[in-house]
C-alpha cells in the first residue's frame, strides 16, 4: 500500500480500530509475535467490517483508490466495490 492509499484509507483504518480496539491489538500483537503471515488467528473477525468499511467509501475516494489500484494489478471484469474488497481487505487487516 503507497502513501497516498495509506491517506486515502486512514478514516477507514482509524474507524475500524475503534469497532473493536481490543481485537486490534490482539490481532497486531499476533503479527509481532508471529512474524509476517498469511493469515493470522484473529484476522477472520476484521474480515467483514473491513468489507462494510470499503463499502460505505465516499465514491470519489472509491474512484481514487481504483485508479491507485489498477496501476499494480488488473480488475479482471469485477466492478469497483468487489475490486477495492479483493484490493484492500487484507491489506487494511
Amino acid at each position: 500500500m503507497n502513501q497516498l492509499e495509506k491517506k486515502l484509507l486512514s478514516k477507514t483504518i482509524k474507524g475500524l480500530i475503534r469497532h473493536n480496539s481490543y481485537l486490534w491489538w490482539e490481532l497486531k500483537k499476533q503479527a509481532d509475535s508471529f512474524g509476517y503471515q498469511e493469515y493470522y488467528p484473529r484476522q477472520f473477525e476484521y474480515e467483514q467490517p473491513t468489507r462494510i468499511y470499503i463499502k460505505k467509501l465516499p465514491a470519489d475516494i472509491k474512484v481514487d483508490l481504483f485508479n491507485e489500484a489498477i496501476k499494480r494489478q488488473s480488475a479482471n471484469n469485477l466492478n469497483i466495490d468487489d475490486f477495492l474488497q479483493q484490493t484492500y481487505v487484507l491489506e487494511i487487516i
